[in-house]
Order: C-alpha cells, then structure tokens, then sequence
C-alpha cells in the first residue's frame, strides 16, 4: 500500500514566503535544508532514498520545527552572494560571445 504524504503545511507556508521574496526563497530554503539535514542527506545512498527522505521524512517535521525553518528562511540574507554570483555569470557569458567573435574572425 502507498504511504500518503502531508505536503499540504509545508507548501502553504513555503508558497507564502515566495510571494513575500520572490525566487531568491528557493535558493535561502535549499541552503537552508542542506545545512539543517546535512547528516540525513549523507545518510542516504542512492536519489531514491533522497527524495523518500524529503517527501517523507521532512514533511512530517513537528510544527515548531517548520518554523523555526522558516523563520531562518526569512533571515537569511544571500542577496549579496547572489549578486556576486549574477555578475560572475555576466563575465563569463561576455568572455565566451568574445571569443566566439574572435575564432569567427580568425578564419
């Protein structure tokens, strides 16, 4: 027989803190699982298992848990980082279009 999953509490809440920080929410809340169940994570051995712990597992998390997760979700500030990382991806397009530029030119 199946297990049922509660997803329903988690997603509202996460679903709340998206409309409130955009997308930048799903970067705080990876970081954030990664770094809370980082022991669980390494636990497992295989995707499967992974995914059985973040659809079993996590959602059963007891209430005062969640948001205390959540809370840190809403604390956490990586904009800076994020930012960083935004720029570094511009550079690194600009230095491939030119040298793609250049090997045309160079034939």
């Amino acid at each position: 027989m199946d297990k049922e999953y509660n997803i329903a509490s988690p997603l509202l809440y996460y679903s709340d803190i998206i409309f409130l920080l955009g997308t930048e929410a799903i970067y705080r809340l990876s970081i954030l699982l990664l770094s809370t169940f980082k022991n669980n994570l390494l636990q497992c051995q295989t995707f499967e298992s992974i995914m059985e712990f973040l659809k079993v597992d996590l959602t059963q998390m007891d209430t005062s848990k969640m948001e205390e997760v959540f809370n840190q979700i809403i604390s956490l500030d990586i904009s800076k980082q994020l930012t960083v990382y935004e720029i570094e991806y511009n550079v690194i397009q600009e230095e491939m279009q030119f040298s793609a530029n250049v090997s045309i030119f160079e034939e």
